[in-house]
């Protein structure tokens, strides 16, 4: 459980730094610099509060932190800061939500030894969504198809029932 414990800490890391370098990678505002000093504090502030979350071993705000992660990176596309910085940041903050959820549910339980694999087995999954995630992210930034409005929400409807789908299949397979 240590282990998956500096796991999550590592992944904490991870999307607050990534987010962080991407406000800090913007570019220069003309009417000021208070667009990236302004959410690279927030960010800052968000990893901390995630952070002392964690630590007090409270429940039921490590999804309002994702999302708080989430809008972030939105902001900062919106910003103009690279794309890069913001998904590496999203995907992690990601893993650090699911590795959250985990150690909750295993901090519940009696008790549950890494050795029974049981978490070698959680970590190997999310290592693959992570891959597989971000390497469709870096296709998505280097390959620029046109696609108009339309197609675009109709590729984004499929992909969310397909992952709902697989969420489900993975979830009935656990059980």
């Amino acid at each position: 459980m240590k282990f998956i414990e500096r796991v999550f800490w590592g992944h904490l890391f991870a999307a607050t730094a990534f987010l962080a370098a991407g406000f800090v990678l913007a570019p220069e505002i003309e009417n000021g610099n208070y667009f990236k000093w302004t959410f690279l504090t927030v960010t800052l502030l968000t990893g901390l509060a995630w952070f002392a979350v964690q630590q007090r071993k409270t429940q039921g705000y490590e999804g309002l932190l994702l999302f708080g992660y989430g809008i972030l990176a939105m902001i900062g596309l919106f910003g103009r800061t690279p794309a890069w910085p913001m998904m590496f940041g999203i995907t992690a903050s990601l893993g650090a939500w699911d590795l959250h959820t985990f150690l909750q549910r295993l901090n519940r339980a009696d008790r549950v030894e890494y050795e029974s694999g049981l978490g070698k087995a959680h970590l190997r999954r999310l290592a693959g969504v992570e891959i597989s995630g971000l390497l469709l992210g870096l296709i998505a930034l280097t390959i620029h198809p046109r696609v108009s409005f339309w197609w675009t929400g109709a590729l984004a409807l499929i992909a969310v029932i397909g992952i709902s789908r697989l969420i489900a299949r993975i979830r009935k397979e656990t059980e």
